[in-house]
């Protein structure tokens, strides 16, 4: 019964973890804000995959239940805004894929048995999450019959444990689903003999060519006219190519909302009234999480648990419980540390840096060893001269690269953690001396930074933020208002800009689901506002506080999905009908001489030119000595017979004819199975993602989270 046992247990951290592993996600201010509270244009979905509507409330369920268990596995701690929109576009992509999947499944005719979902759980290779939380936590060995008889009689189970295994058998049937997809689609990946030759061809047979260039840039383009019909000819032709998002351009000014001096002395002032009440409190769990962030451990720590080495140094050297440090200004916030409780460990922590020699390796171990040994021997003596630099030293010599980059310092470490003949150096060895050793490792130069301690400490830390004041924050705001009052179309929001001495801030195509943006910290409310319906082009937002500031933003530019209009990409495509034209311009001159003479010499001669070489070019590498990457040009001389000069090839960086001097033919192998096999091994993964994209470009994936938070 010990797995059932565990299960009960552990039902709602597992559920978390497969919530995780599934669909749950953690999005920022998902219910504060206006998540599933829809608006005046906000679709019925939250998107759509294949025409279907994903179902908000399908979203909410899931959030609710992943933040939950988050914040149990985090132990009460903040989840970060960061952490939240991070895990909120994982999981976009993770339920996306499924819905994906789950459309091709069907069509497919995909499904999964009840046998299945038992083979899985207590089979001969079960599925990974099944090991981990269905075995015994004595032998960590599923133990089949208890697991058969728990799903047996899982309808007279505990709802949390019923809630457990519906989240697990639906995790389960997801993946058992993309497997299968992913065996289909590797299945395709067979190469025939052909096909194999093709390859070994591509990748072998070699050619060497004499040519002619003529390179774009020996036209210059204010030579090449170019017309309003050439560029509406040339976008008409490759449309395709002008396929844009759904984005916004728009600037913005700002005004600075951050604490004063005045809201720092506040807060300051309010910490020190908390520390007459902090030191006699008999609940500093309570305490802490009260009237500060943050969350409280119970937990004795020893030295290295603190980042900061000198606040950690204060907080071992105190004189007796009940003691304080601080109140001390760090990230934004006073803290204020109460020795709480101390205790001796069974165990000692030391702390050192160390350089680190390893052998070169070679034939000889043992005098590569040797040698290692007297390279540091040598920085060994230089650490104990008068001045030494032992961090320098570390940085500049030390192989261990972890700690190299940190001027060899290794922290604190527990008895034990370090291999036995480093241990036994630091457990010997005095602070401030340098030692020397070997190991496995190579050849350690020790310096020991710390007294050994096996002390541990219970603390509470006390954390007030300093936020922006009343009176602060009433101040940005009104010069916020005060711009925006004056500031009611484009050429007033420009001039009253001008004369507030403020800066105005560009940004450009930003997307609906963007969670940074240039200069701003958390924007969503911004960019919100850049995608509702009624912000057209030319319209100034009202004062919006973002992070640390206020913001007025002025909407440039509205960038529909669909193809970007001529006038938007009119710039870019003058370059591109230039470069079409030199490339016609060259190739009619490099023809004319061609029809001339089909000599390389005198078709150089005639376009002034010059006749080059060019060795080693085989099909599956588009580089060309000389000219770096030519695809165009590696495909006609793969094409083509040797000792003909060819026509003109406009390539990448010019436009070229040829002639092949040299191809190295190769006898290809009479027998590929073994290559083959490992093709198609190699390929399997390359073929699953292709499919993803092309399944992901025919689902037609709408993303309307943006109109939610």
């Amino acid at each position: 019964m010990a797995t059932i046992g565990k299960i009960r247990q552990r039902s709602g951290l597992v559920i978390g973890l497969i919530g995780i592993a599934m669909l749950g996600f953690i999005a920022t201010d998902l219910l504060r804000n206006r998540l599933f509270t829809g608006g005046p244009t906000a679709p019925k979905g939250i998107g759509m995959v294949f025409g279907q509507e994903i179902d908000p409330q399908v979203f909410k369920d899931r959030y609710e239940e992943a933040l939950k268990n988050q914040r149990m596995q985090s132990k009460g701690a903040d989840i970060s805004v960061d952490q939240q929109e991070q895990m909120s576009d994982q999981i976009w992509q993770q339920l996306t894929n499924e819905l994906e999947i789950n459309h091709e499944a069907d069509l497919l005719g995909l499904t999964v048995t009840g046998e299945e979902i038992y083979d899985l759980c207590i089979g001969p290779n079960p599925d990974q999450l099944a090991s981990q939380y269905l075995s015994d936590p004595k032998t960590h060995q599923i133990d089949r019959k208890n697991v058969k008889s728990f799903i047996e009689n899982i309808q007279d189970m505990k709802p949390e444990q019923q809630e457990f295994w519906s989240s697990f058998e639906t995790y389960l049937v997801t993946e058992r689903i993309k497997n299968k997809y992913n065996t289909i689609v590797k299945a395709a990946s067979y190469y025939t003999d052909l096909e194999m030759e093709d390859d070994y061809v591509g990748k072998n047979k070699t050619y060497s060519i004499k040519y002619v260039p003529l390179m774009y840039g020996s036209i210059e383009d204010s030579t090449v006219a170019v017309t309003d019909k050439d560029m509406k000819d040339y976008y008409d032709k490759h449309k395709e190519d002008y396929k844009q998002e759904n984005t916004r351009t728009f600037e913005y000014v700002s005004f600075d909302d951050r604490p004063s001096a005045k809201d720092t002395a506040e807060t300051l002032k309010s910490i020190l009234a908390l520390k007459e009440p902090f030191k006699n409190t008999k609940d500093d769990s309570s305490f802490v999480v009260m009237n500060g962030t943050g969350s409280f451990s119970n937990q004795y720590q020893p030295r290295g648990s603190f980042d900061d080495p000198k606040i950690e140094d204060s907080i071992f050297n105190y004189k007796k419980d009940s003691d304080f440090i601080g109140p001390y200004y760090k990230d934004s916030a006073y803290n204020l540390v109460k020795i709480i409780d101390h205790k001796e460990d069974s165990v000692y922590y030391f702390r050192a840096s160390h350089i680190l020699i390893k052998p070169t390796p070679g034939p000889d171990k043992k005098a590569d060893s040797i040698d290692a040994y007297n390279k540091a021997q040598k920085l060994y003596e230089d650490a104990q001269k008068p001045g030494a630099d032992f961090s320098k030293m570390a940085i500049e010599n030390s192989q261990d690269e972890g700690s190299a980059m940190k001027g060899g310092d290794l922290g604190w470490f527990k008895d034990g953690a370090m291999v036995k003949p480093f241990m036994d150096v630091v457990r010997t060895g005095e602070k401030g001396h340098v030692y020397i050793v070997s190991s496995q490792f190579g050849t350690h130069v020790i310096k020991i930074t710390g007294d050994k301690t096996n002390k541990l400490v219970k603390v509470g830390m006390l954390i007030k933020p300093v936020m922006v004041g009343a009176e602060t924050n009433d101040k940005a705001y009104g010069l916020a208002l005060a711009f925006r009052t004056k500031a009611h179309d484009i050429n007033s929001y420009d001039e009253t800009a001008k004369a507030m001495h403020l800066t105005k801030r560009l940004l450009e195509k930003i997307k609906p689901n963007q969670h940074s943006i240039g200069g701003l910290i958390h924007p969503r409310e911004l960019i919100r506002w850049a995608f509702k319906d009624d912000t057209k082009e030319g319209s100034i937002s009202d004062p919006m506080r973002i992070t640390d500031r206020y913001v007025v933003a002025k909407m440039v530019k509205v960038l529909p999905e669909g193809y970007a209009s001529f006038d938007d990409v009119k710039a870019d495509l003058k370059k591109l009908v230039q470069l079409e034209k030199k490339k016609q311009m060259l190739a009619d001159k490099l023809k004319a001489a061609y029809d001339k003479s089909k000599s390389l010499d005198d078709i150089a001669k005639d376009v002034k030119s010059t006749v080059n070489n060019a060795d080693g070019i085989v099909f599956e590498n588009p580089n060309v000595q000389n000219l770096a990457n030519e695809p165009a040009l590696v495909g006609a001389v793969a094409g083509s017979k040797a000792n003909v000069v060819s026509q003109p090839v406009k390539g990448q960086s010019g436009v070229f004819v040829f002639e092949i001097t040299n191809i190295n033919t190769i006898k290809p192998p009479t027998n590929y199975d073994r290559d083959r096999v490992e093709m198609m091994r190699r390929n399997g993964g390359t073929l699953t993602g292709m499919a993803d994209e092309a399944l992901r470009k025919l689902a037609d994936i709408k993303d309307f989270r943006y109109l939610y938070y």
